[in-house]
């Protein structure tokens, strides 16, 4: 259940439009990404809460936000470095 909960908050800034268009990493984008995640795993634990068959709990969303944070770790460690910093290093 982890698992599955941990892939799908990834999937989200990997096909965020502007990451799609460039192949770069920026910050702006990474915590816009994960806002968003952590904004729809509240709203979503919330509806779960109000149903008598689930029940919705703090810790699913700190799991889904965990996963976001993991995929934008995976995403920068792998995005091109900038050019103006590899010029300077130079």
């Amino acid at each position: 259940m982890v698992g599955a909960q941990m892939r799908s908050p990834g999937a989200v800034p990997v096909f965020s439009d502007g990451q799609r268009k460039r192949r770069e990493w920026r910050l702006r984008w990474a915590v816009q990404a994960v806002l968003f995640v952590v904004a729809i795993a509240s709203a979503d634990e919330w509806l779960q809460s109000r149903t008598t068959a689930r029940t919705g709990t703090p810790y699913d969303v700190v799991v889904d936000a965990a996963g976001a944070t993991l995929a934008q770790l995976i995403l920068r460690r792998r995005a091109p470095e900038e050019r103006g910093r590899t010029a300077a290093l130079h």
